[in-house]
């Protein structure tokens, strides 16, 4: 799942809960068998810029709550 943006104020509530939505729908899907991780966490990057964490409440594994 790709979301453009650099700044973390330029999302809107629309965009977060439109990603919090997909995830969620993924997770179901698949059995709650899949883990979520951001690009920083396996690359040299910093996006998303967003705390996808609390927005998905992960776990300390990437899964959903």
């Amino acid at each position: 799942i790709c979301c453009h943006g650099l700044l973390k104020e330029k999302f809107t509530i629309q965009q977060l809960a439109a990603v919090k939505a997909l995830c969620y729908t993924i997770n179901e899907a698949y059995n709650k068998k899949v883990s979520f991780h951001g690009h920083c966490e396996v690359s040299a990057k910093t996006c998303p810029v967003y705390d996808y964490k609390k927005l998905l409440t992960l776990d300390k594994y990437g899964k959903i709550r």
